[in-house]
């Protein structure tokens, strides 16, 4: 996971809807996050190959790679096996979620985001399971 001189965390957002992925970026980084986004799977794939995140921030429905499939690529690669994930979806059934927790993710978030503050706290509380 990153070693950051300025001790902060970088989450690593996926998600194809380019505003959401845009607003999402911006959020982390006033919050004090060192946010990388990008808008599909092999972008992800090529980011953690140059560098693992602290935390995968994904979003579920994407036209070419699910969100799952996405995380499973992600972690299939050298040191990034152990890093946590949230789920961040618009569908919010239950067997998707459970789903998604079966398949990997610690958390979903589900969209839109209403609360800027709790949706920063559930990252927070993620990675404070792993840090």
């Amino acid at each position: 996971m990153s070693q950051k001189h300025d001790n902060r965390k970088e989450i690593l957002v996926v998600d194809d809807e380019l505003d959401t992925l845009e607003v999402l970026c911006t959020l982390l980084r006033v919050h004090g996050f060192t946010a990388v986004g990008v808008d599909n799977a092999d972008a992800a794939l090529e980011q953690v190959r140059k560098h693992v995140p602290d935390l995968f921030l994904i979003d579920y429905m994407m036209p070419d790679t699910d969100g799952i499939t996405t995380l499973q690529r992600c972690r299939a690669l050298p040191d990034a096996g152990r890093v946590p994930a949230v789920m961040l979806t618009a569908d919010s059934r239950l067997d998707t979620l459970e789903r998604a927790i079966s398949r990997g993710f610690d958390a979903f978030l589900t969209k839109p985001i209403l609360d800027n503050d709790e949706f920063v706290g559930r990252l927070k509380d993620v990675m404070s399971r792993f840090f």
